[in-house]
């Protein structure tokens, strides 16, 4: 197996260990999200939860581009 392989395999295997939640209401005190022309998720890798807070992805409706938006909570 080469580099490459192996860098396929971990990104699959990094894939199917991660948890989107798709939000309706944008959560307080978080800032650069514009609910009107985007989507916003929040992520978990592994099934870790963070306790009272969360890493947020913005996805625009638009164009499909994606914003890490970084981490928001206690």
């Amino acid at each position: 197996m080469n580099e490459s392989d192996a860098s396929k395999i971990v990104h699959a295997y990094l894939c199917d260990h991660i948890r989107l939640e798709k939000y309706k209401e944008v959560p307080s005190g978080l800032f650069g999200f514009r609910p009107d022309d985007e989507y916003l998720f929040s992520f978990t890798l592994f099934g870790h939860q963070a306790i009272g807070g969360s890493e947020y992805i913005a996805v625009s409706k638009a164009t499909g581009s994606v914003r890490y938006l970084g981490f928001h909570g206690e």
